[in-house]
């Protein structure tokens, strides 16, 4: 039976040939059978020939009634475009009362807050977007040491909504060690949500995140957790912490106990992160940094630490793992700015300084805090419909078309990966890298070649963890 080759990627996995196509399907193949299939000479009677043919590698009807069948998968997992920008942030104040390592908020010095008449005009333009859906998070710094502004902005979005056809979520991510008792209360009583960072136990938390005061960071961010996990049942909400945990040089051979520490405290997901070499973390590499290889050893031994606790019982995930395994295995739509193509930037978020600039994306802003403005979308006096047609949003989604990229465009792992030109021009001062391997590349492969080796080894065991971890 005759066939024509559907456009598909490939490259050698292990004692097999890998194929991913546009649509996120996978098929490991042996050789000989994967020579067979690219000559056109496999065997309609082959146990790979149906195979292919039902996950789009080979086309056996006529091409537009394979086009007809494959656009509407390909258009369902690029639904996320489809969608004006939901995630504005708001960084109330530069000020903070910590100073880690790679924050550039931290420093505690000449620090700035957002008026609030800024705030309005970052709400009004949060309400333009013509989405359904949107998320106001206000960051810092410690937005909590900008206590008034944040409470006015508060009711003035709670009122916006109340006004429009609109379903409004509010965040406030706090560091949990200025924020006292009422101002909690205040906050959950206006269902804001609370995120926190907990980079792992006390001696790792107090290096990376040290208090301006010398007082023991972690103590002063137990004693906030606790009013924070009190005021749940008050309110009843579950009592869950929800928590980042940034990854500096220290904690590479720590993995096990920051998994430990995140138990302690009832938490059952870890979002690890590398470091973004920009701001103050570009200026500190040498001392708090670290190369993908490090990077990527240290996040395979805490999957592989979760996967022992989960096979005994105990319940805990990882947020980049989710991401990836709802790709892969469910080949569900990825709507988080970090893994979408093009990425989220403007599109998706947009980030408002204390100064009103608006950038494409936090990343942008932290760009911005050494000086560099190249991701300057506008400010809060222009309209949203005026920042999304900005000629800088434009070249932003043209930089991160990883389908259309030079090196990407070929890579096996292309249908599952994501780009970010801030951040290449942040190390390269290019939006199109150069490297056939960047800091960023090299760890999504490196992340997703493990988990890929794990589908292939279709452990039952493991399988049916990562199918769970999937429905996060």
């Amino acid at each position: 039976m005759s066939y024509n080759l559907a456009p598909f990627h490939f490259a050698s996995f292990q004692d097999t040939i890998m194929l991913t196509n546009d649509a996120g399907r996978f098929i490991f193949m042996p050789q000989e059978s994967f020579s067979a299939f690219v000559q056109g000479c496999l065997n309609s009677s082959d146990a790979y020939y149906d195979m292919l043919n039902n996950h789009g590698f080979l086309i056996s009807q006529s091409k537009q009634s394979f086009v007809d069948y494959w656009a509407s998968e390909i258009r369902y997992n690029k639904s996320c475009h489809f969608q004006a920008t939901q995630l504005f942030i708001l960084v109330l104040t530069t000020a903070c009362n910590q100073q880690c390592l790679y924050c550039q908020a931290s420093a505690g010095k000449n620090a700035f807050h957002m008026t609030l008449d800024t705030a309005i005009h970052a709400i009004d333009i949060a309400f333009e977007s013509p989405a359904s859906y949107i998320t106001i998070e206000f960051q810092g710094g410690e937005p909590s040491l900008n206590d008034g502004v944040l409470r006015d902005a508060i009711v003035y979005a709670r009122k916006k909504e109340k006004e429009s056809n609109k379903e409004v979520s509010l965040t406030l991510v706090t560091n949990f060690t200025s924020a006292n008792e009422e101002q909690l209360d205040w906050l959950m009583s206006k269902q804001v949500s609370i995120c926190t960072s907990l980079d792992g136990p006390p001696a790792l938390h107090n290096r990376n995140r040290p208090l301006l005061s010398k007082k023991d960071s972690y103590n002063c961010f137990e004693k906030g957790a606790q009013i924070f996990l009190d005021l749940c049942t008050k309110h009843n909400m579950p009592p869950i912490i929800q928590a980042i945990q940034t990854t500096t040089r220290f904690p590479l051979s720590l993995g096990r106990e920051i998994v430990d520490e995140y138990r302690k405290w009832n938490i059952e997901s870890i979002y690890l992160r590398p470091l973004t070499p920009l701001g103050l973390a570009s200026t500190n590499w040498n001392h708090i940094g670290y190369t993908p290889t490090e990077y990527i050893m240290f996040y395979i031994d805490v999957i592989e630490y979760m996967l022992s606790l989960e096979k005994r019982g105990i319940p805990i995930r990882e947020t980049t793992a989710s991401m990836y395994l709802r790709r892969i295995l469910k080949n569900e739509a990825l709507h988080h700015s970090e893994f979408r193509s093009p990425c989220g930037g403007a599109v998706g978020q947009m980030a408002i300084d204390y100064n009103g600039k608006i950038y494409t994306c936090d990343e942008a802003r932290m760009l911005a805090s050494l000086g560099d403005d190249s991701f300057l979308l506008g400010t809060v006096n222009n309209t949203y419909r005026e920042l999304i047609k900005s000629p800088v949003a434009h070249a932003l989604c043209t930089a991160s078309c990883i389908e259309a990229l030079p090196m990407c465009s070929d890579c096996v792992y292309q249908p599952y990966c994501a780009t970010c030109p801030v951040v290449t021009y942040g190390i390269d001062k290019t939006l199109f890298s150069s490297e056939t391997e960047g800091y960023r590349c090299a760890i999504a492969k490196g992340i997703l070649s493990f988990f890929f080796s794990l589908i292939k080894k279709n452990d039952e065991e493991e399988m049916e963890i990562l199918y769970r971890w999937a429905e996060f």
